[in-house]
This record gives structure tokens, C-alpha cells and sequence, in this order.
């Protein structure tokens, strides 16, 4: 398996920040006037909804596609529901801490993140 690295992740990770951030913002007006629908429980339940179902169908979201890269178990074997839900809210702990769980894949040697150890899936490319 050859693992992707950091910056073909954050790229695939803003890809799809700006289809479940922006997009979003331009549909739901929260009516504050202020324009942010990140206030509102409806984006958190689109951006976990778009990935727990890309990631459980697809096992890669847009911005994955795009720079061709891929989640899967540690196995080899596909993400279910269950698995991209877990790393979905893993990922909230990656990033609580001054962004650290995201950081380690830089020395980790499968290039895994806090929220991959947890949910035991890697990102390879394809």
C-alpha cells in the first residue's frame, strides 16, 4: 500500500470543505445576517452526513477523487457506515487538541492520523 501524504490529504480535506462549508452558506441563509450557516446544527449534520455516506458507499469523498486517494481499513478491506461514522467523530478529537491528532501522520510510519488509529483505517493512494 503506498499511504498519502500530508498535503494531498489537506487538499482533498479543503476540496470538501468547500462543498460541505461554502456551498452550504449559499443555500441556507440562517437569517442572523451574518451569512454563517457553520452556526446552525443543520451544516453539522450535512458535513457528517456527506462523509459517513461518501465514505461508507464510495470509501472517498469529492476531494478524495479528485487527488485520487482512498480510505480503507488497515486489512485492505472497505470502510463501512459504522467505520466512517467513528472516523468522522474521531476526527473531532484529532483536531481538539491544537490540531495534533491531525499532525501525527507526519511521523507516523503508516502516515495515520489520531482519528485513523481509532477507527483503524489508513489513506492510500489509488
Amino acid at each position: 500500500m503506498k499511504y498519502a501524504g500530508f498535503w494531498r490529504r489537506f487538499a482533498a480535506f479543503f476540496i470538501d470543505g468547500l462543498i460541505i462549508g461554502v456551498l452550504p452558506n449559499v443555500v441556507i441563509n440562517t437569517g442572523d445576517g451574518h451569512g454563517n450557516s457553520m452556526n446552525n446544527p443543520l451544516s453539522f449534520l450535512l458535513a457528517l452526513a456527506y462523509s459517513v455516506w461518501m465514505l461508507g458507499t464510495y470509501g472517498q469523498t469529492v476531494g478524495m477523487m479528485i487527488l485520487k486517494i482512498k480510505i480503507t481499513k488497515e486489512n485492505g478491506s472497505k470502510v463501512n457506515f459504522r467505520d466512517a461514522a467513528l472516523r468522522y467523530f474521531a476526527g473531532i478529537l484529532s483536531g481538539i487538541v491544537l490540531l495534533l491528532g491531525y499532525l501525527w501522520m507526519l511521523w507516523d510510519s503508516k502516515k495515520q492520523t489520531w482519528h485513523d488509529h481509532i477507527a483503524k483505517t489508513v489513506v492510500v493512494k489509488v
